[in-house]
């Protein structure tokens, strides 16, 4: 998510002129799971911010926390804790991309926490 396919879509900007142009608006569509790699600027931003949902270990004394991670679409994947206030403004800068003009919208998909396999 907030990233654009180069192949296919070569110029953002040129395209939301374009669809703006001709009346009509653009969506785009993001989901609240972060897929988990060292490559992809949401996730080391979030880990930089620490703002993914911590699973607890209990059994270690003191108790120690790692981010929660489980498969859903992306696979591998951590999900921003948006209980806080301070993680949903973090969340909130990611809908300004640059270069974009006022036809742009997001559809923020998929509010409920959704985990394919469930770990134990």
């Amino acid at each position: 998510y907030f990233t654009w396919n180069e192949m296919l879509f070569p110029d953002p900007k040129k395209m939301s002129d374009d669809i703006r142009d001709q009346g009509k608006e653009m969506v785009t569509i993001v989901d609240p799971h972060i897929k988990v790699s060292e490559s992809y600027f949401v996730y080391t931003s979030g880990v930089k911010k620490d703002v993914f949902v911590k699973q607890v270990n209990y059994r270690r004394h003191p108790p120690r926390t790692k981010i929660f991670e489980a498969d859903c679409w992306p696979g591998l994947s951590a999900w921003p804790d948006f209980i806080s206030p301070r993680v949903r403004d973090w969340w909130g800068l990611f809908f300004k991309p640059d270069g974009l003009n006022d036809n742009f919208y997001a559809w923020n998909d998929m509010n409920e926490p959704s985990v394919f396999n469930v770990p134990e």
